[in-house]
């Protein structure tokens, strides 16, 4: 086994057998994974994502029927980061449904430890190759967004400033720390400041439809 990846993955389980929940969980602990155990009714509860920071999700089929909308929705709040959910069935279920409806995965039961591990690998694999195109895109918009001979400025949907460029700052005559969390109409002269009003005013109007 890829020994790099267990210690830094964390595998959630949802399953709804507790004997089958614990006798997976201890076996992937010793062999070196992170395991956190999430109670299906945590699913709809609160505003946080019981997912997030996790880097593979095992469910079975109870938990997919029940809440397997909602864990499809949790996975896309997680994004871009690549979050595998796998299903393990049991018998002759079938998988295909499961599939299409936008599982990663299915673990036909009874399933080997070696086969499990080496499915486990492969999804962690792509997992790490996702994140690696992420990094790399974030540092190359990055570089574009601070070498931009014009000035960028990124606000919140009330018209804060959240982030803005180098040359931004320059064209203002203010330091970026002057500037992160004022409002663009705050920035504004008199003179421009209400034509400033009408464009935030249409963007946002735009961002609301």
């Amino acid at each position: 086994m890829n020994t790099s990846l267990p210690c830094i993955a964390r595998i959630c389980l949802i399953l709804s057998e507790p004997a089958d929940r614990d006798l997976l969980a201890g076996f992937l602990q010793q062999t070196g994974y992170q395991v956190e155990i999430v109670n299906a009714h945590a699913l709809d509860a609160g505003a946080s994502n019981p997912l997030a920071g996790s880097s593979l999700v095992i469910i079975n089929h109870a938990t997919a029927h029940r809440h397997g909308a909602r864990l499809l929705m949790l996975k896309q709040q997680v994004q871009p980061q690549y979050l595998p959910i796998l299903l393990a069935l049991a018998g002759n279920r079938r998988s295909t449904p499961w599939l299409r409806g936008g599982f990663d995965d299915v673990l036909r039961l009874p399933l080997s430890k070696d086969d499990l591990l080496a499915r486990l690998e492969a999804f962690l694999r792509l997992r790490q190759h996702a994140e690696d195109i992420v990094r790399e895109g974030d540092r190359h918009y990055r570089g574009m967004f601070d070498l931009a001979p014009v000035g960028i400025v990124h606000t919140t949907l009330d018209g804060q400033i959240s982030l803005v460029n180098p040359r931004f700052c320059e064209m203002l005559l203010h330091a970026k720390a002057d500037v992160i969390g004022r409002t663009l109409l705050e920035l504004a002269g008199d003179q421009d400041g209400e034509q400033m009003r009408q464009a935030v005013a249409a963007l946002l109007g735009a961002k609301a439809a």
